[in-house]
């Protein structure tokens, strides 16, 4: 079973790096769709994006000679990085999307999640705990 996220979320006890990466990865969903329901502003879009596999060294970065090796055999298989800012960009400058918001984006559409991004009940307790970590509790403006 995995852990849950908030067990460990600075992952000070057993850091490993593709475990700092997945996790780091589902809190991104978690908080996209938290700011989502927070925002006080419709003309603001937030969305989550997942680039696919680009040839980058992130696998190989704080991980045993295996996971290293592995990394370096599949990201052989990768996206060029600008290949896999193709969907970020697309979201920040497509007339067609700029009203769309709260979603999770791969290859220029829409999809579905994790079961574990839905859990509002992380989603806002990553939010909490974020506001503590960073000592900022109010990030929208008053109108």
């Amino acid at each position: 079973m995995v852990k849950c996220i908030f067990e460990d979320l600075s992952l000070e006890n057993g850091y490993h790096g593709l475990r700092s990466y997945a996790q780091s990865k589902l809190a991104n969903i978690l908080f996209t769709y938290e700011l989502e329901k927070r925002k006080i502003h419709d003309h603001i879009t937030v969305n989550a994006v997942q680039p696919g596999l680009v040839k980058t060294d992130i696998g190989i970065k704080n991980t045993n000679w295996l996971h290293a090796s592995a990394w370096k055999l599949r990201r052989y298989f990768g996206v060029t990085p600008e290949k896999g800012a193709d969907t970020s960009v697309y979201l920040a400058t497509s007339p067609e999307v700029q009203r769309i918001s709260g979603k999770y984006w791969a290859n220029k559409r829409p999809k579905t999640s994790s079961k574990r991004s839905y859990r509002d009940e992380d989603a806002s307790m990553l939010w909490e705990s974020s506001e503590k970590m960073c000592g900022i509790s109010d990030y929208f403006e008053s109108s």
